[in-house]
């Protein structure tokens, strides 16, 4: 066979080409192949889901600034979001990733259960951090982790309708 990026000739036991390294079961690399893998990239949050982690910090952090602003600035925000957002890592790589690995079937329920535990315990950390375990600062925290998420999806989606649009034309 031969190389689709550089034209050598290769065996079909190959992985890579032996003079440029292209992996010999994709297509030629080009622009197009590297852009559509950047965003691809940050929206496939199975593969990459601490890159939307990463973008959702400063977004939650914002909305609980701007819900709790009586009692936390932004910076003190940044705290209390990036404690949160280093055990959601840890709990995807321990818990969801195994799950998702024997339960390959169940992908979407393992996913929005794990989108929702994290609600949940952000909303927790909230009460424990402002000392206040009433249900309004509860909700509050919940509200700031929704809107964050909502706004990432929403983020995520057009990029991609950009992007399928864009190729249309």
């Amino acid at each position: 066979m031969e190389c689709l990026n550089c034209g050598k000739e290769f065996e079909l036991s190959d992985n890579f080409c032996s003079l440029c390294g292209q992996d010999t079961l994709t297509h030629r690399l080009t622009t197009k192949h590297a852009v559509h893998h950047f965003f691809h990239s940050f929206t496939h949050t199975d593969k990459h889901s601490n890159l939307v982690i990463f973008f959702s910090i400063p977004l939650i952090a914002f909305f609980t600034s701007q819900f709790f602003k009586k009692r936390i600035n932004f910076a003190e925000s940044l705290v209390i979001v990036s404690y949160t957002s280093g055990e959601r890592s840890i709990f995807f790589m321990l818990i969801v990733v195994p799950f998702l690995l024997l339960f390959k079937e169940n992908y979407y329920p393992i996913i929005w259960s794990y989108v929702a535990l994290h609600m949940v315990y952000y909303s927790w950390a909230c009460c424990q951090y402002f000392n206040d375990y009433r249900i309004r600062t509860f909700i509050k925290g919940s509200l700031c982790f929704v809107l964050a998420q909502a706004i990432i999806s929403l983020i995520i989606g057009l990029t991609i309708f950009g992007l399928v649009y864009q190729s249309k034309i």
